[in-house]
């Protein structure tokens, strides 16, 4: 096989492991909760009205692509029920990232694209994404030289500092049974491959 097969496989399976995630509901909706709390299969059956067969596949498939793991396992009602959560979710500097191999920086964002896409894939379905008429979901694709990519780089990490100055704020303002209002952040700034370009 030549490079350029093997370099073409690579990305079909990055792209298949990205899109195995988010093409079940029920499988990007265990995800989410997962990052949220350790939990059983059976739980979150419970919790999503849910057959417990259904979720056990999906955790299953969860954990093979390796975004999940068991963390316990435990007798309850005279049977051994298995307990995950979400792997570790990787926050990283530029220091930090340059130190990475490629291979470690694509496994990182890979992780991170599935589950930024997981979570907005259950909000869009549970109606809430749009709810509020001030949402924010736009994509942006430009062209830039050196100088422009380093414009673009310090504005996410002000939009990123902005964002968790927010939510300091706000966890300063709120009463404790104050449920709040969950929101996800996310930010993309990323080099453009010319081949995706139609008319490239």
């Amino acid at each position: 096989m030549n490079a350029a097969a093997a370099t073409d496989q690579s990305e079909k399976r990055t792209l298949q492991s990205i899109a195995a995630i988010v093409s079940h509901q029920l499988r990007a909706r265990c995800w989410v909760a997962l990052t949220q709390r350790t939990a059983s299969p059976n739980e979150m059956a419970r919790k999503f009205g849910e057959d417990l067969s259904n979720v056990s596949y999906h955790v299953k498939i969860l954990k093979e692509f390796g975004v999940i793991e068991e963390v316990e396992s435990r007798p309850v009602r005279g049977a051994l029920e298995h307990f995950y959560r979400a792997t570790e979710r990787f926050i990283s500097d530029d220091e930090d990232t340059a130190s990475r191999s490629i291979e470690s920086r694509t496994d990182i964002a890979r992780l991170t694209l599935q589950l930024l896409l997981a979570d907005a894939a259950v909000a869009l379905e549970d109606g809430v994404f749009v709810e509020r008429p001030d949402h924010c979901v736009w994509r942006n694709p430009g062209v830039v030289d050196e100088e422009g990519w380093g414009e673009v780089h310090d504005a996410c990490l002000e939009f990123t500092e902005k964002i968790e100055a927010a939510f300091a704020a706000s966890g300063a303002r709120m009463k404790p049974d104050d449920p709040g209002i969950k929101v996800t952040v996310s930010a993309l700034a990323h080099e453009r491959n010319g081949r995706s370009d139609c008319w490239a």
